[in-house]
């Protein structure tokens, strides 16, 4: 729970100590029966602990320890609809609970409830202003509704809070990308490579783009150097491992490419035509063509997420 200045002290899967104070029930008392709760819920025995969260609500409907506890049990059951309104009558008898707040906000985004998620990420950062997750999940709900600059604020205010929070600078690589900074998406990913948190699927996926890139900046060096970082990490990724594997052997082949040819990268051509794609055209980027006696250099103008055309 939080304290009375809203400084939230738990996570959605973390449970709030027992209360000092007891009443007895069947024997035993609620400080004992909110402890079992809490080792049903280490041990996966959910249904158990939700029980017991149930009958503990019944005897006293403002438990707030029974109410968080039950919250956490419903959403990790997948029962959205209990742990808001959990989540929801925390808020109620304490408005100044930050954490309850943050909860919320997580139970309505699994709903897709996403006007009372943002409403509720909202109050967990009036009250919590330094609550770096909620700033992030502001971010993503402001990205998904097209207000990308906006998003981009609420992702720096997250990082400048907690520079270790890894979250809130990969969604900014990524909306980064979308506005097409390229030079302040490098930047940024250069600085969160040195993160110790990134999962080998975040580290590779980071270094290809970071290959990718330094290719479309022509800084040859750098595009080598992480590709060949890159290549370590690809055995270690899982999910990341299908969408990064033919990139690198795009990149490979432009590299290879231009080692074949030379004057393709010596300014001997007349024109340049520029083409819009997502990174599956990269394989045209620099390529030479000619046409009535016209050499022409294809330079990418690259929008991801647009389709492929000449």
């Amino acid at each position: 729970m939080a304290n009375k200045s809203g400084t939230a002290k738990t996570d959605e899967a973390e449970f709030v100590a027992a209360s000092a104070h007891a009443l007895p029930v069947a024997g035993f008392s609620i400080e004992v029966a909110l402890e079992q709760v809490k080792m049903l819920y280490a041990a996966g025995q959910l249904k158990q602990a939700q029980s017991i969260c149930k009958e503990i609500l019944q005897l006293d409907q403002q438990n707030s320890i029974a109410l968080q506890q039950l919250g956490v049990v419903s959403h990790r059951l997948g029962e959205w609809a209990q742990a808001r309104d959990c989540f929801m009558r925390l808020s109620e008898l304490d408005p100044l609970d930050a954490s309850a707040y943050y909860n919320l906000g997580h139970t309505a985004v699994r709903s897709a409830e996403v006007d009372l998620a943002f409403a509720a990420f909202s109050k967990t950062v009036e009250l919590d202003p330094t609550h770096a997750r909620a700033f992030n999940n502001l971010g993503v709900i402001l990205e998904q509704r097209g207000e990308l600059e906006q998003a981009a604020d609420y992702f720096r205010e997250a990082q400048a809070l907690d520079p270790e929070h890894r979250l809130s600078r990969l969604h900014l690589i990524a909306l980064l990308k979308r506005l097409q900074r390229v030079a302040e998406s490098a930047e940024l990913i250069d600085a969160t490579l040195s993160l110790n948190s990134l999962s080998p699927d975040e580290r590779g996926s980071l270094l290809v783009e970071r290959a990718v890139i330094a290719w479309l900046q022509g800084d040859v060096e750098s595009c080598r150097r992480a590709l060949r970082l890159s290549k370590h990490l690809l055995p270690h990724m899982q999910n990341a491992k299908a969408e990064a594997t033919p990139m690198l052997q795009n990149l490979i082949d432009l590299l290879e490419f231009r080692y074949r040819h030379p004057e393709v990268y010596e300014g001997k051509h007349d024109r340049e035509a520029y083409y819009i794609g997502d990174e599956s055209c990269l394989a045209a980027a620099d390529t030479l063509l000619s046409l009535d006696d016209t050499r022409y250099l294809m330079v990418p103008y690259w929008v991801a997420g647009a389709a492929a055309r000449d």
